[in-house]
């Protein structure tokens, strides 16, 4: 399966591992998009909460739309959850009122219905989806063990600046 192409910020921001050079790309004004209006509040939260999270570097305000999914998607997946939750417990206070033994547990029980099926394949539809747009804005673990912020300065930097910007004569020492 082929990723789609990095953008240079993430890229840059990871310290061009590949040392391959930069591709042209749109030039976007960077800044925080704002947010849609008929969000759901599940969603609005989550946006809040990514904004404030995300490294200013790879925000552009034209992310508007690619945000707002993700932040939708995200909210119908936590949606998904809560339902799925509600249906394992309706189903559990079902069978202690009938007096029925769920040998499996609820939660396989809840396998065995059409609703529970349904939205347990909701949930994994939702789980793919917002993987691959949280790693489009690096908001993965692995996505964000790649992208530095630009302002810390890592161990590596330390080092070659030490070995390789200091100035010759004391290199000769």
């Amino acid at each position: 399966m082929a990723y789609p192409r990095k953008p240079n910020a993430i890229r840059i921001a990871e310290g061009m591992r590949g040392h391959k050079p930069l591709r042209h790309e749109a030039q976007h004004a960077p800044g925080c998009p704002t947010r849609p209006k008929e969000m759901s509040l599940s969603a609005r939260r989550i946006w809040d909460r990514l904004v404030k999270d995300m490294d200013p570097a790879v925000l552009c305000r034209t992310d508007h739309d690619a945000l707002a999914t993700l932040c939708d998607d995200e909210g119908l997946l936590s949606d998904s959850y809560a339902a799925l939750r509600k249906l394992v417990e309706v189903v559990r206070k079902e069978a202690a009122v009938e007096g029925k033994e769920l040998p499996a547990g609820p939660f396989a029980a809840v396998l065995t219905i059409p609703q529970g099926r349904s939205i347990l394949l909701t949930i994994r539809h939702l789980v793919t989806r917002v993987i691959v747009q949280r790693r489009e804005f690096g908001l993965t673990p692995a996505a964000r063990t790649r992208v530095d912020g630009g302002g810390r300065m890592r161990i590596d930097d330390f080092v070659d600046d030490a070995l390789f910007n200091r100035p010759a004569e004391m290199m000769l020492q």
